[in-house]
């Protein structure tokens, strides 16, 4: 059954402020406004000699994303809905956001990889709110709060659904 709309995603960037962009937290790749398109730069996966195209199932290449906002909220060692900055010791800024992908994809336990993926919307806090804002007007896209997000996100996208239930 070929799917109709994009699948849905969440994940955090750090933003950065000149030139505005969104700059991934795991691994520093740059989010352009609009499609970005997925490339393999896994070190050691062309060491066979034979290059891929991203993403491939054996590789942890392509454009990642969570199924859940809240799987990216633990995943920053967060508690359930608490705000990014809670607590005494300041962290650093990040940017919530929701993404949609197509073309291949491959689909793991807490979320997927793309071909191609963009943002949709993003989510502030208040330490972020201004910056977010403005990253939000260069990309396109809405700045909303964090818990109107998965609302806003169904308006781009269709949530995933694997083995009978929706994740």
């Amino acid at each position: 059954m070929k799917r109709r709309l994009p699948i849905i995603g969440y994940r955090a960037w750090a933003p950065q402020a000149e030139p505005l962009r969104l700059i991934g937290v795991v691994k520093a790749v740059e989010w352009d406004p609009g499609e970005v398109v997925a490339t393999c730069k896994v070190p050691g996966a062309h060491k066979l000699g034979r290059s891929h195209s991203a993403p491939a199932v054996d590789c942890a290449c392509g454009l990642h994303a969570y199924y859940t906002l809240e799987q990216v909220e633990l995943d920053a060692g967060l508690p359930r809905g608490e705000s990014l900055y809670g607590g005494l010791t300041p962290r650093p800024v990040r940017i919530l956001g929701a993404v949609v992908g197509w073309g291949r994809m491959v689909m793991c336990v807490d979320g997927w990889r793309a071909q191609y993926a963009r943002p949709v919307a993003l989510a502030y806090e208040e330490r972020s709110a201004p910056l977010g804002r403005r990253i939000g007007g260069e990309y396109g896209v809405p700045v909303v709060a964090r818990e109107n997000l998965e609302r806003v996100a169904q308006e781009f996208g269709e949530r995933y659904i694997r083995a009978g239930y929706a994740v």
